[in-house]
């Protein structure tokens, strides 16, 4: 490419935010070289020349990794839009679940009633869709990613 290296495009889009699993293909395959374009997000690095079922191979893996990521992305969206219909109360006694409190210990933290928290609960579980503590947990970590609990 004239001007611009493949690194270079690729980090460029990234600072712009656009994701796209990619392929590099370079002739001089150094160690800095695939470190940079990894960490940029690449699926992989191939030396040129290289074969035809190996450019082709590299290319569906890529082309898997994106719908896999769109997919997760979708997903995140999802909750986050179940997580803006709980109440502020609500959210409260989520967080609290994630950090494994009891029902007990919230009702004394929050400084209401064990049955208080109990509703809270269940109407946490009929709006996030939930059957169990454990999917509760996951959808949360999946919507806070870099959240402490993580």
């Amino acid at each position: 490419m004239l001007g611009m290296s493949g690194i270079e495009l690729q980090e460029r889009l990234a600072r712009q935010g656009i994701t796209l699993a990619v392929v590099v293909l370079t002739a001089y395959p150094d160690t800095q070289t695939t470190v940079r374009a990894i960490k940029g997000g690449a699926v992989t690095l191939l030396e040129k020349p290289c074969r035809d079922q190996e450019l082709w191979d590299a290319i569906r893996t890529a082309l898997a990794h994106d719908r896999e990521e769109s997919r997760r992305e979708a997903r995140q969206r999802e909750i986050r839009q179940r997580l803006e219909s709980l109440t502020p109360a609500e959210l409260q006694v989520l967080e609290r679940i994630v950090q494994g409190d009891s029902n007990k210990a919230m009702a004394r933290q929050l400084g209401v009633s064990v049955r208080t928290i109990e509703v809270r609960r269940q109407r946490i579980f009929h709006k996030l869709a939930s059957e169990s503590v454990a999917e509760l947990v996951r959808m949360y970590l999946e919507a806070h990613p870099s959240s402490p609990a993580s």
